[in-house]
């Protein structure tokens, strides 16, 4: 799945920009948790779970799937804000929808979600615009430009790649379709992954035992998309935030790296994702190395034992809390 821009470049072109509503309640511990007394669990890559727990939201959702059965849920391989670059490397940014499953080489019907009247993008992207906007791309139109569609009306068929692109525009923004009270249903039961923090200097790991200077803090995580092979197929978690604590007394407050209630635009893609990222490609998952700091410097803390707590969330709400032990040896 191509960028916004590669989607639309020389096509016409919408501002990209990015929202997610995040609903968190009636949330339940499922394993691990200081709350809960229960021992941490450390895991591959030096991270120490702290908790994880399953989110879950009683907001319905307003409108149901883009293909048939239109009541159930459907395999999405790819989630807003999935870090996007060019073969070539040269061009990086954020995917600012979502990609749903279908057969390939298969022309599978694609229906409205909502009424409204139907804007060709290009011979393969139609938006619908009604009282809400939705844009459908990878996807052969079957309507015309101007011509009133009705909810579950057939507006095409996919063009026989893996997946269709669906998203959700509003007021200039591109929003979550996955949010609660958005598409649906739509069921998430897992909590993102916490693989490994380095601490990074000219693209080099240190020594967590011995830092000291000025380096790069990288988590490798990732959410996990559902019903996608390779498993464990990698998506972008919807909140990342870390700080430093000591002896269980946080040194500093929570720092987002990622909060898809923000709008990133194209020139954000360094500021979230560091040197080494790759995106999902067919059969390849890709490697979400998410910058948690450029630029980060031990010497205002006294040598000794020191942590750095991460939190992690996906859409709704499933979070997982780890922690990563350092040393402070300034010279």
């Amino acid at each position: 799945m191509a960028t916004f821009k590669n989607h639309l470049n020389a096509r016409g072109g919408l501002r990209r920009t990015l929202l997610i509503v995040l609903v968190a309640c009636n949330t339940a511990i499922i394993s691990g948790g200081n709350s809960s007394g229960s021992a941490a669990v450390s895991a591959p890559g030096g991270v120490t779970i702290l908790s994880e727990r399953l989110g879950s939201s009683v907001a319905r959702p307003t409108y149901g799937w883009p293909l048939k059965p239109f009541n159930r849920p459907h395999p999405v391989r790819a989630y807003l804000n999935d870090p996007r670059i060019s073969a070539d490397g040269s061009s990086k940014s954020f995917h600012f929808g979502i990609d749903i499953g279908v057969p390939e080489k298969t022309p599978v019907p694609v229906y409205a979600v909502e009424s409204g009247t139907a804007r060709l993008v290009n011979g393969f992207a139609i938006m619908v615009w009604g009282t809400r906007t939705f844009g459908y791309w990878h996807v052969i139109p079957a309507v015309r430009s101007g011509q009133f569609v009705r909810r579950h009306q057939l507006i095409g068929r996919s063009m026989g790649w893996n997946h269709i692109h669906f998203g959700e525009y509003s007021d200039g923004q591109w929003i979550n379709p996955l949010r609660p009270g958005g598409l649906g249903p739509f069921f998430d039961g897992t909590v993102p992954t916490l693989e490994k923090l380095t601490f990074e200097r000219n693209n080099v790991a240190l020594d967590r035992n011995h830092v000291s200077g000025t380096s790069s803090l990288v988590l490798v995580a990732f959410d996990t998309a559902e019903s996608i092979l390779p498993a464990p197929w990698p998506v972008a978690p919807a909140v990342i935030r870390w700080r430093v604590v000591r002896a269980e007394r946080p040194l500093t407050g929570w720092h987002t790296v990622l909060e898809s209630r923000q709008t990133f635009p194209k020139d954000a893609f360094a500021s979230v994702y560091g040197p080494g990222t790759a995106q999902n490609h067919p059969g390849y998952p890709g490697l979400y190395r998410f910058s948690l700091a450029k630029a980060w410097t031990s010497k205002s803390l006294p040598n000794g034992s020191y942590a750095i707590e991460i939190k992690a969330a996906d859409i709704r709400s499933n979070t997982i809390v780890g922690r990563v032990s350092f040393t402070v040896d300034n010279a």
